[in-house]
């Protein structure tokens, strides 16, 4: 498969490749997460503007997830699957995760 890119930059070839490379790396990284925690490649929603939505949810859900320290004295942090899931075990945890104030 070819791929073509521009660029106003001059550089050489092995540097666009790496530069190339660096970006496609933070892309891959970013849609793994939401995979793999949030089954978005699962997802069955295709009319309208709803996977656009729900990316945005997911993505939302995702970065409260990952700045979530359940553990603040700990240096090791559940994975954000767990943290997840320890969202839906326990209400407080819930509360927590989302900054909200108990009733």
């Amino acid at each position: 498969m070819t791929r073509y890119y521009i660029s106003s930059l001059r550089a050489d070839a092995k540097s666009l490749n790496s530069w190339v490379r660096q970006h496609w790396g933070i892309e891959n990284k970013l849609h793994w997460m939401l995979d793999v925690t949030m089954g978005e490649d699962a997802s069955r929603k295709r009319l309208k503007n709803s996977p656009e939505n729900f990316s945005v949810v997911f993505k939302t859900a995702l970065t409260m997830l990952k700045k979530y320290t359940p553990r603040p004295n700990k240096k090791k942090q559940p994975s954000v699957k767990t943290k997840r899931k320890m969202g839906g075990w326990s209400d407080k945890c819930l509360r927590d995760l989302l900054n909200l104030e108990p009733d």
